[in-house]
């Protein structure tokens, strides 16, 4: 068994893409993070954990011929939806990657991060600029909602001494 460190970019890039997809098997759960009490607290804290340099856990990926139901992840997150299994004719495809621990994670980051969570913006310039969530520890990290949209969350990184990097 071999691991691989990668950066956030690379793997939201991954997610249903056409060439080395990262798909979700058919029998995963549905994505629970969305519409638990109080997800934007959780789903703050996997940032916080990210922009504090903490680890956010591994993921089980399987890479396989076999023709196993998969279905893709949901682009633009609202609470109660659930995806379609994938065209049948795609199930023995060569080149998918069944994602088996690590859905909650990373359905949160693909949709906060390149589409929508409950209808709400996303922060696309981090993507752009391959932004990896990297800070020192010492950071101190705030979210706060953004004045012209207050269902956003912006973050703001500071030394303790205030002074912002």
């Amino acid at each position: 068994m071999s691991y691989l460190g990668i950066s956030v970019k690379e793997a939201i890039n991954s997610i249903n893409n056409g060439v080395n997809g990262w798909f979700l098997p058919a029998i995963q759960r549905p994505y629970v993070w969305g519409s638990r009490y109080e997800n934007e607290l959780y789903i703050c804290k996997l940032f916080d954990s990210i922009l504090k340099g903490y680890p956010i856990g591994g993921l089980i990926i399987w890479n396989t011929e076999e023709p196993i139901p998969y279905r893709e992840f949901i682009k633009d997150y609202l609470p109660g939806e659930l995806p379609k299994l994938v065209d049948k004719g795609l199930h023995g495809r060569k080149d998918k990657w069944l994602i088996y621990d690590g859905q909650q994670r990373l359905q949160t980051l693909y949709s906060c991060l390149k589409h929508t969570f409950n209808e709400k913006g996303s922060p696309q310039v981090l993507m752009e600029k391959n932004f990896h969530f990297t800070a020192p520890l010492d950071c101190h990290i705030q979210f706060t909602t953004v004045k012209e949209d207050p269902c956003s969350i912006a973050f703001e990184a500071s030394k303790p001494s205030g002074r912002s990097l």
